[in-house]
């Protein structure tokens, strides 16, 4: 049996989290307590991440929802406190709703997915030539990483400790600016390197890997799809 698309399984995790939101009221019920759509869907990606070994992904999920629960309690009630916290989320704020169905679902992915491959994928399923565009494009991630690199290694010259995992998050005041500026001069050298070489982007023909979808992967994604059709949110 074929071993399926990794990204086909990130969809799957995806796919499985708006289910588990979807039937929260069941869960609710079952549990005789309104159970908050935060820390369920907070809860279930953390899990993702650890299956995915993603722990940036994972402390940033969790810095990010400290923030908005010590926020939104503070918003509600003038204070903070577990109580509070849990209270406020009751309150049917929009912005925890935008936060837990569309935030933290789509940074998951840009975490988890595997980009390149996937554009090859959907150019292996469709004949739409601008989807060949998404490949050379994703290919200057990998500049803006090295990017990152180098700007990690000035501050460690300038004595700033970088060495932990968690740092560069907490240092993103000091090196969100100058990576993105250097981003901003690739693409414009890029760009004027490919005019200088009469380069046409659109010629670009990537290898096509085939998109496989597992036996299993296809059962899940029947089961999940029906189970969001038959309990839809409320």
């Amino acid at each position: 049996m074929s071993r399926g698309s990794h990204n086909v399984g990130v969809l799957l995790a995806l796919l499985y989290g708006y289910v588990l939101q979807a039937h929260l009221p069941i869960l609710s019920g079952a549990l005789g307590v309104a159970v908050p759509v935060l820390f369920v869907t907070v809860a279930y990606y953390l899990a993702c991440s650890a299956v995915y070994r993603k722990r940036d992904f994972a402390f940033l999920l969790l810095i990010s929802t400290t923030f908005i629960s010590l926020f939104f309690a503070y918003l509600t009630f003038g204070q903070v406190g577990w109580s509070e916290v849990v209270a406020s989320q009751g309150e049917g704020w929009f912005a925890i709703t935008l936060y837990s169905t569309l935030f933290v679902p789509f940074v998951f992915f840009a975490f988890v997915a595997d980009f390149y491959k996937l554009a090859q994928e959907i150019a292996s399923v469709t004949k739409a030539r601008a989807f060949y565009l998404v490949v050379p494009v994703l290919v200057k991630r990998e500049l803006i990483t090295h990017r990152f690199a180098v700007v990690m290694d000035a501050l460690e010259a300038r004595g700033v400790d970088t060495k932990a995992w968690y740092r560069k998050y907490l240092l993103l005041p000091m090196w969100i600016v100058p990576l993105t500026i250097t981003t901003l001069m690739e693409g414009v050298e890029s760009y004027e390197y490919n005019r200088m070489l009469k380069t046409d982007i659109l010629a670009y023909s990537p290898s096509r890997n085939r998109l496989r979808v597992s036996l299993p992967q296809r059962a899940l994604l029947a089961v999940g799809l029906l189970l969001l059709t038959l309990r839809p949110f409320v």
